[in-house]
Formats: structure tokens, C-alpha cells, sequence
């Protein structure tokens, strides 16, 4: 979708994930990545083993006669791998068993069936919800929403996010008077979230001088709608004026109905600060500032190993408000923390019982951090904490970790581990996400 075809003009190409749009009389396809279709000359298929619909990958010659072309053998077209099964038989939990855990499918690297799969190219799409069944990534290469089947891992129709000048600022010249607009995100279309009410939300990676927007999306239409759009930079009690580093946003999260009242949090990875914005009828009030270190809190507790010339949450942390009263955040140099609208430490993971680990007989995997991400969730009376254990570089590569509250008062201490999972993990590959994202 980004590349110039001149470029790569009579060499050897190929392609992964590509889906079936059109087969004209001579059985010959066309295919798209969601944003362009290219057309297959002379590489005709049967039509009942790649019928339209079908997600393949393509090995041919790059050409070119009236736009971009692929040209080959037939045998060049093979139907792309599908979602695999986690081979690992959980062991059930309870006095009856009655705790279990079932993979429905899986991609990942250890699969080797990621990269037929994957929601948007290498490195682009970060953010994901799950609403009635499906799976929405925002997709950075055309501003979308990648949707993925969640019964059996197979994408659906994307959707185009549609809006006047979404994540742009606008300026005047002094002399003419003239409007002009700019891009106003270090990574535009970087995140999304659903608040209690089921409204789509989606904002940027923002730093410095560039203003925080979110904006909430109709999903039947793609409209967007903005909610938040303001400037850190215009709070002199903030004392933001320094460097364009002073702070950085990768992830925004928000609780209760943005459209009645509703709460937008993000979390600093350049400090301990967090911000947030109250949301009434739509719209958004005055930035406010919260310091996670405030007097008398251990800030060893709540760094990797207990380092204490740690003084900031670190990168692409993910915040997590469970109600108007209480918040989680997870940061590249933390392990999840609790915290109240004050800043006060409520609850760190060096009380719970296992310390960091999650064993099950034979198998121990040994939480790191760097991939940020947690959801509290509850099944009848009984109340769970799904989270990131480990990153590229932990053991096993990319798993999260299960475990059970003892009560609806969910204390880290009186918590059970269950499983980590998977128990092979996803795999090692080297991207820029840094976020599990996790839902319920």
C-alpha cells in the first residue's frame, strides 16, 4: 500500500495476507491488503480451492501496464495459512476442576503463521478492542479499523476512519490571515478504546508542543467525532515549557459514557505524572494533573527490581481506569500498579504471594517488563487480573499471565495464579508495540 511499484519494477516479489476481491472470466484474481488491489496477469486459479474471499500469499514478478501488476504461474498462489491451535493442554484448577483454560486459535511467530495474518503491516497496528465478537485494530498505514473475526481469527471488511483534519492543529499566517493545517501527532491512529457504554475511541502518540485529541468514531460509518482536543503546553502550572520531550503519550484509556459523563486518562512515560480529562455530554473540561509519587510513597516499589534512579513510568505506559476513583498503570519500567485520584499508591505486585512469578507444574514463567497491559474482569462472583508477563526478550517470548482475586475486593496479596499463557509464547520478532493489549 506504501511502496512504489517503479521501485520494484521486473524483480521477484512477494506477499502475505493478501485477500480475493474479484476473479475475471479467465479466472484470473484480483487481490487487496484492505487499502490497494492489484491485479494477477496470467495467473489464473480454481476457482473452487481460491474462491473470492480467500486470504492467500503471492510469490511473483513485480510489473507494470496500466497500474501494478503481478505477473507468474499460477503455482505461485497458495491459500495463506490459517489461525493454529495452542498445542499445550492446560491443567484444570479448583477442589472440582471446575478452572479451565482453552485456546480457540492462535498466529504467532512460533506458529509460523503470523505473517500471513497479521492486522496491518509490520509495526503499525498497536491499539485493539473487541466488541460483540470481533476484534478492531486502528491499522497507522491508512487510518482504519483492521476487523478481525473472533470465533476463527479471520479478517472481515476494514473500516475507513473518515474526519476533517483528524490529529491536525491549524495555524494563521500573521501577514494574510491564511489557515493552514498540520499533522499534530507523532503517530497518528495509535490507539483505540471502548468506553462502559460501547463508544470507539481513538487518539495518537503525542509529545511536547502537539495537542492530546481523541476522537469518538461511529462504527457503522467510520465518522469521527472529536471529544478532547487540547495542549498541555497552555497549563502554565504544569510547567511544561521545556524541552519537547517534557512528556509523551503512547496510549490513552477512558471509564464510563463519554456521550453523559466519562473520564479520559493517560499516563506520562517521561515522569510519574498522569492527566486527565473529565467528559460531560461530549465534551471535555480542563486538563488535570496527577504526581504517582507523591510524599511518603516507596517509588522503589513500583520500578523494575526496585531501582531507585528510575523516575519515570518509561515507555508506552497503558493506563487503566476501573472507575472514577481508581486507576492502574503499567509502564515499560513497572510492573502494574493500583493507584487513587490523589496519586497514593494503593497496591504494587511485590505483594503478591509468588512475587513475579506464575508457575504451573513443570513450567515457570518469570514476569519481565516492556510489554505493558492488564484488564480486571469478572465471570459470575469471582473477579480475574489478565495481564503482560513478559516481552521479546522474556522466558517464555511473549505471554501473559492469569490470575484469581480471592474476593470482589481484588487484593494483589490475597491473589492465585493460575496459568501464564501461551506456554510457548508468541514469538521473539522485533516490533514497536510494547503493549499486550488486553480485554474483556
Amino acid at each position: 500500500a506504501t511502496a512504489d511499484p517503479l521501485k520494484y519494477f521486473g524483480q521477484l516479489v512477494a506477499f502475505n495476507g493478501l485477500k480475493i476481491t474479484a476473479l475475471d472470466n479467465y479466472k484470473t484474481p484480483s487481490l487487496t491488503d484492505g487499502v490497494d488491489t492489484v491485479v494477477c496477469y496470467k495467473m489464473s486459479v480454481d476457482e473452487t480451492k481460491l474462491p473470492v474471499g480467500t486470504v492467500v500469499n503471492v510469490t511473483a514478478i513485480a510489473g507494470y501496464f496500466n497500474g501494478f501488476q503481478l505477473v507468474g504461474d499460477p503455482a505461485g498462489i497458495v491459500e495463506a495459512g490459517g489461525a493454529a491451535q495452542d498445542s499445550y493442554k492446560y491443567p484444570a484448577y479448583g477442589e472440582k476442576g471446575e478452572y479451565t483454560l482453552t485456546n480457540k486459535w492462535i498466529y504467532s511467530n512460533i506458529k509460523d503463521n503470523y505473517a500471513s495474518a497479521m492486522p496491518s503491516q509490520s509495526d503499525f497496528a498497536r491499539g485493539m478492542v473487541a466488541k460483540d465478537g470481533k476484534m478492531y485494530f486502528i491499522n497507522r498505514v491508512n487510518g482504519s479499523f483492521t476487523v478481525v473475526d473472533g470465533s476463527n481469527g479471520k479478517k472481515l471488511d476494514p473500516i475507513q476512519i473518515t474526519g476533517e483534519h483528524l490529529f491536525e492543529a491549524a495555524s494563521t499566517d500573521a501577514e494574510t490571515g491564511e489557515v493552514t493545517w498540520g499533522s499534530c501527532a507523532t503517530l497518528a491512529y495509535n490507539d483505540v478504546k471502548l468506553d462502559q457504554a460501547g463508544h470507539f475511541l481513538i487518539g495518537g502518540c503525542v509529545s511536547g508542543g502537539q495537542r492530546f485529541q481523541v476522537y469518538k468514531v461511529d462504527i457503522a460509518t467510520g465518522a469521527a467525532t472529536e471529544v478532547v482536543n487540547d495542549r498541555l503546553y497552555d497549563y502554565p502550572d504544569f510547567e511544561l515549557e521545556g524541552a519537547a520531550t517534557a512528556w509523551r503519550f503512547d496510549a490513552f484509556n477512558v471509564y464510563g459514557d463519554v456521550d453523559s459523563k466519562a473520564i479520559i486518562m493517560a499516563a506520562d512515560a517521561n515522569s510519574f505524572f498522569v492527566y486527565y480529562w473529565e467528559i460531560n455530554n461530549g465534551k471535555a473540561g480542563e486538563a488535570q494533573r496527577i504526581n504517582c509519587t507523591p510524599e511518603g510513597t516507596d517509588v522503589s516499589l513500583i520500578v523494575k527490581d526496585g531501582a531507585p534512579t528510575v523516575t519515570a513510568f518509561g515507555t508506552a505506559p497503558q493506563i487503566f481506569p476501573i472507575d472514577f476513583d481508581y486507576f492502574y498503570v503499567d509502564g515499560w519500567n513497572t510492573l502494574p500498579m493500583l493507584f487513587d485520584m490523589d496519586g497514593t499508591l494503593v497496591q504494587d505486585f511485590a505483594t503478591v504471594p509468588t512475587g513475579v512469578k506464575v508457575g504451573m507444574p513443570g513450567d515457570t514463567c518469570t514476569m519481565n517488563t516492556g510489554h505493558n497491559g492488564l484488564c480486571e474482569f469478572q465471570v459470575g462472583e469471582e473477579y480475574y487480573l489478565v495481564m503482560a508477563a513478559t516481552n521479546t526478550v522474556g522466558s517464555p517470548t511473549s505471554a501473559f499471565a492469569l490470575y484469581k482475586f480471592a474476593d470482589e475486593n481484588r487484593d494483589f496479596k490475597d491473589m492465585t495464579p493460575l496459568w501464564f499463557f501461551p506456554v510457548e509464547g508468541v514469538g521473539a520478532a522485533t516490533y514497536g508495540c510494547r503493549t499486550g493489549v488486553l480485554v474483556w
